[in-house]
């Protein structure tokens, strides 16, 4: 299992409905992969930010998918990265109990 992570970032003049594009990017990619995580909107132009965690074979189908969003979404730009070692869906606490 591998831990892909992907923004979508609206261009500075482009007005997008963030919660439809949102939901409809979650339900795109939910499909390719075994969980997902929500990560931090760190910017005022993200409109999207999440882990996925895939299997190794289904990596290039997820990649796939990925590359088919900016086609669907003029004015965004898709960024994905990874893969990285699955540390989005660990929970780790450190500290005295």
């Amino acid at each position: 299992l591998v831990d892909l992570d992907v923004e979508l970032l609206a261009a500075v003049d482009v007005d997008l409905d963030r919660a439809a594009v949102a939901s409809e990017v979650e339900e795109w990619l939910d499909g390719l992969a075994r969980e997902s995580v929500e990560n931090d909107l760190y910017t005022d132009r993200l409109v999207f930010n999440r882990s996925y965690l895939v299997d190794r074979e289904d990596e290039t189908a997820f990649e796939d998918a990925v590359a088919d969003l900016e086609d669907a979404y003029e004015g965004a730009t898709v960024q994905q990265s990874g893969p990285f070692a699955p540390y989005s869906f660990v929970d780790i606490q450190i500290g005295a109990q």
